[in-house]
């Protein structure tokens, strides 16, 4: 029968597991192209779920398991939340959820520090906003007023188009021209979320 240091060491084998398989799709960081938008967003929501289970499965029986057990299960649900883009099913409670992000990358418009590249494709987000963006950056795809339009891709399209978030300081006009790398758009049909920001969709 195995003693305390034997059952610890299986109790913990398979949340390690599971965090192992988390960590390595993060690093990887599979992006919404194509045909992946259907399948990166929910593998990624149901490997954290799933790893955050285990976990909280795991410390049962060991002492205050229950207080423990409820503060790992908010704790696990929270960083699920923030470290998943769901943004392409439901750009409204992903904006919602993450507007400390959001604001933030406002800020560095603001400041001319995010969407002052004319690279095609834009420059990479600071590493804290990164999961914003599919691929991780924010491009300028136009101005008005002397202000940059910046947007954060949610989707790529194969071979030209996209979709996702948009920023505006000031009121842009609903007609104005989007090029959404390839596709153009414009605010007639987006979703406005306020604060400058929109979600928009190719054609719309």
């Amino acid at each position: 029968m195995p003693g305390p240091g034997g059952r610890v060491t299986r109790a913990l084998l398979g949340p390690a597991i599971a965090w192992l398989a988390v960590a390595c799709v993060e690093v990887i960081d599979p992006q919404n192209v194509s045909l992946l938008v259907f399948v990166v967003p929910p593998f990624e929501v149901a490997l954290w779920l799933a790893a955050a289970a285990i976990t909280v499965r795991a410390i049962r029986g060991f002492r205050g398991s229950t207080a423990v057990r409820l503060v790992a299960a908010v704790g696990l649900l929270a960083s699920t939340i923030q470290f998943t883009n769901w943004s392409v099913f439901e750009p409204r409670s992903y904006y919602w959820s993450h507007r400390w992000a959001f604001a933030a990358v406002a800020d560095g418009v603001r400041g001319g520090t995010i969407g002052a590249s004319d690279a095609y494709y834009g420059e990479p987000l600071p590493w804290p906003l990164r999961d914003l963006s599919t691929d991780g950056r924010a491009a300028a795809i136009g101005r008005h007023d002397g202000r940059p339009v910046v947007f954060l891709p949610a989707y790529l399209g194969i071979p030209d188009d996209a979709a996702g978030y948009v920023f505006h300081e000031g009121t842009l006009p609903a007609d104005f021209p989007l090029d959404l790398y390839g596709a153009g758009a414009s605010l007639n049909g987006a979703v406005n979320l306020g604060d400058g920001w929109w979600y928009v969709r190719p054609g719309a």
